[in-house]
């Protein structure tokens, strides 16, 4: 764990970010999306690449934008174990809150822009075939031709962005 804690500390620029991106995603750790084998949704006997919504730490989006007590208790109650894991990996209680902050503020953009479990169930909601050069113009900025290369993953035509 501490070379993959060590490569996000070492980040210097947002090119770096796609290969490390693929490395976590190769250990299980869902960062920021989900990647992966998929089957396709149009041809039962073939797999395809498939990138989703993910990287949140608990484990639906209504937890994050629900205002009821009970979903902020149990927000509170994860900020402070994001809190305690940082300070675990040896920060400061000051920078420990300021690190969890930042986490439960980009857990929560990536939860908001997330469809909720009644969407997900429409197999229309979740079919986005396209080619890579497709995917650069949905999402520009992010090194995709280096994710894939430090995924390992074979060449590939067809991809299905779910979300």
């Amino acid at each position: 764990m501490q070379p993959d804690l060590a490569a996000i500390h070492d980040l210097k620029d947002r090119k770096q970010l796609a290969p490390l991106l693929a490395k976590l995603q190769l250990h299980g750790v869902s960062v920021l999306f989900d990647f992966g084998p998929t089957q396709d949704l149009d041809d039962s006997e073939h797999m395809i690449v498939g990138l989703d919504q993910g990287g949140l730490g608990l484990p639906d989006r209504d937890y994050y934008t629900k205002a009821d007590a009970k979903s902020k208790e149990t927000r509170e109650k994860y900020l402070l174990h994001v809190l305690k894991m940082f300070e675990l990996m040896g920060d400061t209680p000051e920078a420990a809150g300021k690190n969890a902050a930042t986490v439960m503020r980009m857990e929560t953009s990536l939860a908001k822009a997330s469809l909720t479990r009644v969407e997900r169930r429409d197999p229309y909601k979740q079919k986005h075939k396209m080619t890579v050069p497709e995917l650069f113009k949905v999402a520009p900025d992010f090194e995709w031709n280096a994710f894939f290369s430090a995924s390992s993953v074979p060449k590939f035509e067809i991809l299905n962005v779910s979300w």
